[in-house]
């Protein structure tokens, strides 16, 4: 059993049309409609609901990058340990001339 591309139902054998991409990337879809549909870039237009829970809660959990708190401080200690004061530069001494010989020369 596999998983339609373009809305996720259930594909039972020998009911699924084959869609291959320039790309080599693979679709199985459902039905006809839905290789129209995708071919057509629609998007789905039933989307189930969820009882109990806030759109914002779900989009947080849902854009929520598990460790991505710890990983930010972790970088800015590990930064905080490698930088060092910048030395303090001493001022170049000017640097004498090479004294040019004669002008121009013939062969």
């Amino acid at each position: 059993i596999k998983l339609c591309s373009y809305n996720g139902h259930k594909i039972y054998p020998g009911y699924d049309n084959r869609l291959v991409k320039v790309d080599a990337r693979i679709f199985n879809l459902l039905s006809h409609k839905c290789e129209r549909s995708h071919m057509m870039k629609l998007t789905q237009k039933f989307q189930r609901d969820m009882i109990g829970v806030n759109l914002n809660d779900n989009l947080a959990k849902r854009n929520h990058k598990p460790g991505s708190l710890q990983r930010k401080v972790k970088v800015k200690e590990a930064r905080k340990k490698t930088t060092k004061p910048a030395p303090v530069k001493q001022a170049k001494q000017p640097m004498a001339k090479a004294l040019s010989v004669g002008g121009n020369r013939l062969m």
